[in-house]
């Protein structure tokens, strides 16, 4: 076979041999990695598992094929880059984890008793089906049924939670910005009070004046 041609060429020291399996098997390793941690930071990945790759491939005394050698290095690149993700954004991960099972214990607990029991068995306590539908003593067609019953509504239940959510945020915000205007009126009106000229003080000629002129009238 060609790759194992390469591969023989590449153990021999042929570095070009090694261009040729990275020509080959680039653009279907993106595409591998894009649908694990997205296309905008699978290119930047490729290259390291591909530079990765070729190193186990020239070394390895294992008879592997290089798509093998390949995904066995990506799994190791994925999990070092997710490590990584997450450890600069671990306190906004860990956040939105806990926001997300808040929002699904939420939905659960609205459910039908009946699909709720089937939801936790399934999800809580990981049975299969067929332990499931023992225990309950239905069918297993009963028990995918309201599996997918479940889901159908934790789905419905979940999205109007968010939408509630997010009412609550914005009627919140309005009242904030609403109470700091309020606020702000009464010191705006200081400021203009402020800004009044002001009377200067009445010298005494200034006061006889005054009073000449007030007995004038």
């Amino acid at each position: 076979m060609r790759e194992e041609y390469l591969l023989y060429h590449l153990r021999s020291g042929n570095l070009a041999a090694g261009d040729e399996l990275k020509a080959e098997h680039e653009r279907p390793l993106r595409r591998y990695l894009g649908h694990i941690i997205g296309d905008a930071e699978a290119a930047r990945l490729a290259e390291s598992v591909m530079a990765r790759g070729l190193a186990a491939a020239r070394w390895s005394e294992t008879e592997q094929s290089f798509r093998n050698i390949l995904l066995l290095v990506s799994e190791d690149a994925v999990r070092e880059h997710i490590s990584d993700r997450c450890a600069q954004r671990g306190l906004e991960l860990r956040a939105r984890s806990r926001q997300r099972d808040r929002l699904w214990r939420e939905a659960l607990a609205i459910l039908p008793l009946e699909l709720q029991v089937v939801v936790e068995l399934c999800v809580k306590h990981v049975l299969p089906i067929k332990a499931v539908a023992a225990v309950l003593g239905q069918p297993t067609r009963a028990i995918h049924r309201k599996l997918a019953q479940a889901n159908q509504l934790l789905a419905r239940i979940q999205d109007d939670l968010r939408a509630r959510a997010y009412a609550a945020v914005a009627r919140r915000t309005r009242e904030l910005a609403e109470s700091r205007a309020i606020a702000v009126e009464p010191r705006a009106a200081r400021h203009e009070a402020l800004r009044l000229p002001r009377v200067p003080p009445l010298t005494g000629s200034a006061v006889l004046n005054q009073i000449q002129f007030e007995g004038s009238l």
